[in-house]
């Protein structure tokens, strides 16, 4: 099965800031805003250019390590 590509609108990249204010979430102090988010990954893959998200402590580890 194969996914259906026209329900998928995916943008070049977001940056931080968009991501911001598009979610209301509030940044750390030190976040550089002008940095380019091209997906979503898991803990344990996303690199540095990439978003994840914790939801619960038992992934803190992959948090840590990510």
């Amino acid at each position: 099965m194969t996914n259906n590509l026209r329900f998928f609108n995916k943008k070049d990249f977001l940056t931080l800031s968009q991501i911001i204010e598009i979610t209301g979430a509030k940044p750390h102090r030190n976040a550089d805003l002008s940095t380019k988010i091209f997906d979503i990954k898991p803990l344990d893959v996303a690199n540095s250019n990439e978003i994840s998200f914790l939801n619960s402590g038992q992934y803190l580890e992959k948090f840590y390590n990510s």
